[in-house]
């Protein structure tokens, strides 16, 4: 494969700021209780998910419903701060997260980073 002719290398090109009106899903919680995002990311985009100051661990879903538990003790964990961008399939549309501590609150942001 040449650089660069991947969908995601292309998406990734015209990656967009979160836009509230454009999707922009923020979610807090606090502690080992896993929280999700309550809308479908738009399949075959980008997407990003921000970490605000707290780590968290990360899970992905296909439905809202499965998500509520995708995140357990043996996640993996994205750092304070941290950012994950992905190309959105039909069994990560969905994004959850609890507190990588298992105590603190915390909060992330997802949304869909490319398309028009």
């Amino acid at each position: 494969m040449a650089i660069g002719t991947s969908a995601a290398e292309q998406q990734s090109a015209g990656m967009r700021a979160p836009v509230s009106g454009r999707g922009l899903q923020q979610v807090t919680g606090t502690g080992a209780t896993s929280n999700a995002t309550a809308t479908t990311l738009t399949i075959g985009e980008m997407a990003t998910v921000l970490v605000g100051a707290t780590a968290i661990r990360i899970g992905f879903a296909s439905t809202e419903a499965a998500a509520e538990t995708a995140a357990t003790t043996t996640s993996p964990i994205l750092p304070a701060y941290g950012r994950l961008d992905w190309l959105v399939t039909a069994s990560d549309a969905f994004v959850a997260a609890e507190a990588a501590d298992g105590a603190s609150a915390f909060e992330f942001s997802v949304w869909t980073s490319s398309g028009a």
